[in-house]
């Protein structure tokens, strides 16, 4: 899993934090923000030999001073495993 800013790589390949059921997993991190400003974040899942690859819908975040920022994401998971 990988989360971006736009075009932005923000975390880098990370791995999923696993949960009772596939659909259950997690993704975390966090990044500080800056500049302040509209963004839209999302996460990107290359697929594995059961899952097919995915991105999330972007979430619209507005950053209103430099910030650390943590995300942690149990929808983008389950979007992905409606794609196996």
């Amino acid at each position: 899993m990988t989360f971006f800013d736009g075009t932005t790589d923000l975390s880098g390949p990370i791995a999923l934090i696993a949960g009772a059921t596939p659909t259950a997993a997690t993704a975390a991190f966090s990044w500080t923000a800056s500049p302040v400003g509209p963004r839209s974040l999302t996460a990107v899942y290359s697929g594995d030999s059961n899952v097919l690859a995915a991105t999330s819908p972007p979430s619209p975040v507005n950053v209103t001073e430099s910030a650390t920022v943590s995300i942690a994401d149990s929808s983008v998971v389950e979007a992905i495993a409606g794609h196996r």
